[in-house]
């Protein structure tokens, strides 16, 4: 049997999932694991065999009480894949440096959430498996905010050490400004090692699933 979610909206009631990700839950979990990667890499979403992404955290999710890494690991990767495909490029197809970081803060924060969860249940990831599309696009605007601002205090700031610049030139000094507008840097996309499975080092199953 397939556990409900347990996060509760402002009202009061449950996160739910979408009917037809209930549906397809039972059916996908008596799959091998080969077999449900296989279709895990389906991209069209009007195949037969398209695995919604809720159904892909739900089964990562779960993972966490599995005594397989290398599972964990394959389905991981296709759900970073499609998280990469869900925060838009610019139109044109040209990526600038601020929609690069934009969708870099998406994909760390998402990879957060997924660490806390796999160390120990986190009910933040139940908004995930009922609106996969929209809890992606609420990080990509709560990045978006964030580097913007960035952006902002970045371009004050190289007014700033631009005038500091000219003014040391003019006393003979010759030592450029080499701070960086954006000093922060997130990790790797593909990266795993926040996400190290809670029976690691354990000879037994997860003790909190």
């Amino acid at each position: 049997m397939i556990a409900p979610l347990t996060r509760k909206k402002k009202d009061g009631t449950l996160y739910t999932r979408p009917d037809k990700v209930e549906a397809l839950l039972p059916a996908l979990g008596v799959l091998s694991r080969d077999g449900l990667l296989e279709r895990a890499r389906i991209r069209n979403r009007k195949d037969p065999g398209y695995v919604p992404s809720e159904c892909l955290v739900h089964f990562i999710r779960a993972s966490r009480c599995e005594n397989s890494d290398a599972s964990f690991e394959r389905l991981y990767k296709a759900l970073a894949e499609r998280v990469m495909r869900a925060v838009p490029i610019a139109s044109g197809g040209t990526v600038s440096a601020t929609d690069e970081r934009i969708r870099d803060a998406v994909f760390d924060n998402f990879v957060d959430l997924l660490a806390k969860d796999r160390a120990e249940p986190d009910d933040r990831l139940d908004f995930f498996e009922a609106r996969f599309d929209l809890a992606i696009k609420r990080l990509r605007l709560d990045a978006q905010e964030r580097v913007w601002r960035e952006a902002n205090r970045g371009v004050s700031m190289d007014d700033e050490e631009g005038g500091a610049a000219e003014a040391a030139a003019s006393a003979g000094t010759t030592d450029p400004l080499d701070a960086e507008i954006f000093p922060i840097r997130f990790s790797g996309r593909g990266s795993t090692s926040r996400l190290t499975p809670c029976h690691q080092n354990k000879a037994g199953p997860c003790i909190s699933c």
